[in-house]
């Protein structure tokens, strides 16, 4: 018996994409999770900061990602109406990385967003607290001033 599951066990990963077993291997920080009240209007949020739409789950799950993986996580819309996940809108806190601050100031502005102060300058970095849509904090960095 234990010869036949390992069989079946190589076989199966054989018969894996390399692109599967890549994604089983990885480890790292694959997405984060944030609970939503509108899908449209958090993922219009994050599309001014640089995130587009990926995949639907299913219906109380969507991805938001960047163009390229190494810009950093993924999150993961949750709209949870039954509550079964037991997650609290609002409950989350992210470091996003701009190049430009001032830019993506402008188009937080441009876009309508309320609460988008002017970024704080320290020696290390612009620094720029602001809230999603849904109330979750956002910690957004850009270069030192020079």
């Amino acid at each position: 018996m234990r010869g036949t599951m390992a069989l079946a066990g190589a076989t199966a990963l054989a018969c894996a994409s390399p692109a599967v077993m890549a994604q089983q291997i990885a480890s790292g920080m694959h997405a984060i999770k944030i609970t939503v009240k509108d899908f449209q209007k958090t993922i219009d949020f994050y599309a001014v900061l640089g995130m587009k739409m990926g995949s639907k789950y299913n219906a109380a799950e969507w991805e938001l990602k960047w163009d390229n993986p190494a810009q950093g996580s993924n999150i993961i819309m949750v709209h949870d109406e039954t509550n079964q996940m037991k997650m609290t809108p609002g409950g989350a806190f992210m470091m996003i990385s701009t190049p430009d601050i001032k830019a993506t100031v402008a188009r937080l502005k441009a876009a309508g967003y309320p609460g988008v102060g002017q970024p704080r300058v320290t020696p290390r970095a612009s620094i720029l607290m602001l809230k999603d849509p849904d109330g979750n904090q956002i910690e957004l960095l850009g270069p030192a001033a020079p």
